[in-house]
């Protein structure tokens, strides 16, 4: 036998079984798309992350926030992004900006109801189990809207009363 087929004979026995690449190969394409859909995900959330950064800077500017907690986002006749925070002297505050026209409402949380305050009048006006509440504006008025099962209550921040029943 000659030396050169030796070498050849030697590579062939190297060769990856069938198995072992379909195994690479189906790994490769499960990363691949993981990979696909975390960037399309990313590009999807992409304006909605950069308004709420823009909301709580303009909150910060305006409001003169030294803390910022949380951004929601309100959907009824206008978006609104809604801030929570604190001013500098401590005050809990509640930040509301129209997306549309970047009109800025704030009003201290002391002065209407809690989040959970709000959930309880909704549910003393029939709402069953409660999905979300967000803060918005409705009617020149600052509510808090409560999504419960397929209905939305909104109630006013101040006096707690139903403004508006939508849904089933």
């Amino acid at each position: 036998m000659s030396i050169n087929h030796k070498k050849e004979r030697k590579s062939m026995d190297r060769t990856i079984p069938l198995y072992k690449q379909y195994l690479f190969g189906f790994v490769l394409l499960l990363f691949s798309l993981f990979f696909a859909v975390m960037i399309m995900a990313y590009w999807a959330m992409r304006p909605h992350l950069l308004a709420s950064q823009q909301a709580r800077q303009v909150a910060q500017e305006v409001a003169q926030l030294k803390q910022t907690n949380q951004v929601e986002r309100y959907s009824g006749e206008m978006t609104y992004y809604t801030i929570y925070g604190q001013t500098q002297d401590d005050q809990e505050v509640i930040v509301t900006i129209n997306q549309e026209t970047g009109q800025v409402y704030m009003v201290p949380q002391s002065t209407g109801l809690s989040k959970e305050e709000a959930v309880a009048k909704a549910q003393d006006y029939g709402a069953g189990t409660i999905d979300k509440a967000v803060f918005g504006r409705y009617q020149e008025r600052s509510i808090w809207e409560v999504k419960s099962d397929k209905a939305y209550y909104l109630i006013d921040f101040t006096s707690g009363e139903l403004v508006k029943k939508e849904g089933l």
